[in-house]
């Protein structure tokens, strides 16, 4: 069903995701994380996920021309609009945040992301914290986003998904620690995944990453962000592995809620 977990860094400001050796120091706790992903959804049953619905999932992911047609007629199946609560914003520029890196890299623009209402977080501390956790000037888009997809078409590559993957889970690593650290006298390090980011490239592959914050390794230094992949489908192959991966999506962003 899934693949085994790997490990990317992302030491900021360096935004170029590299290997890097599992230690104590940086490997996420994922052992609640992962039974939380396999745990069963009764909207994928056999009555809600048939065999003629795994075949029309199939016949519109051959048919993508390009990634509107992946969003526009795939997507959907995976997210489960009726399920999604609160809805995801989609296209969204994050020009109404501090830069993450040295200025070298535009603004992050997720095909889909998810977050908080901005009305659940009183005013003051919004207004604190924006930089880190107001992502666009239209304030009424999701705050403190922590779940985002990355979508390609045909002749999209899995690489660019998975370094634009790696790049907003950093921004949402570093929304989440920064409520977690609000009014605490150190910054919090737990080492558990607070973000969780998707990638699909049409063909059927869809994979899960986990992202988690570090203290920095240099006195003055700056947080890092690693990246871990934790399970990888092919959902065109069966519809089991659909129902897994469907399923492992919807669990991911409920836990990242």
């Amino acid at each position: 069903m899934g693949s085994p977990s790997q490990q990317l860094s992302l030491p900021n400001p360096e935004m170029t995701p590299t290997s890097k050796s599992s230690s104590p120091y940086d490997q996420p706790e994922l052992t609640e994380i992962m039974a939380a992903l396999e745990r069963p959804r009764p909207s994928l049953s056999h009555s809600f996920l048939s065999p003629d619905d795994f075949r029309v999932f199939k016949k519109y992911d051959s048919a993508a021309q390009d990634e509107a047609d992946v969003l526009a007629n795939v997507i959907p199946d995976i997210i489960g609009q009726k399920e999604a609560d609160p809805l995801p914003a989609r296209n969204t520029v994050f020009n109404n945040l501090k830069l993450l890196t040295d200025g070298t890299i535009k603004p992050a623009k997720p095909d889909i992301y998810f977050g908080a209402c901005p009305g659940e977080l009183h005013k003051s501390i919004r207004d604190e914290l924006a930089g880190q956790i107001i992502p666009s000037t239209n304030t009424s888009k999701p705050m403190a986003p922590n779940f985002f997809m990355e979508v390609k078409g045909p002749w999209g590559t899995q690489g660019v998904a998975t370094r634009q993957a790696c790049y907003d889970g950093a921004i949402g690593c570093r929304a989440m620690h920064s409520l977690q650290s609000y009014n605490e006298e150190q910054p919090v390090y737990d080492g558990k995944p607070y973000a969780f980011s998707t990638t699909y490239q049409s063909g059927g592959t869809l994979s899960l990453f986990a992202h988690h914050v570090t203290a920095p390794t240099i006195t003055e230094g700056l947080p890092e962000y690693h990246m871990t992949k934790v399970y990888g489908w092919d959902v065109t192959a069966s519809l089991d592995n659909l129902r897994s991966g469907v399923a492992g999506f919807r669990n991911a962003r409920d836990l990242a809620k």
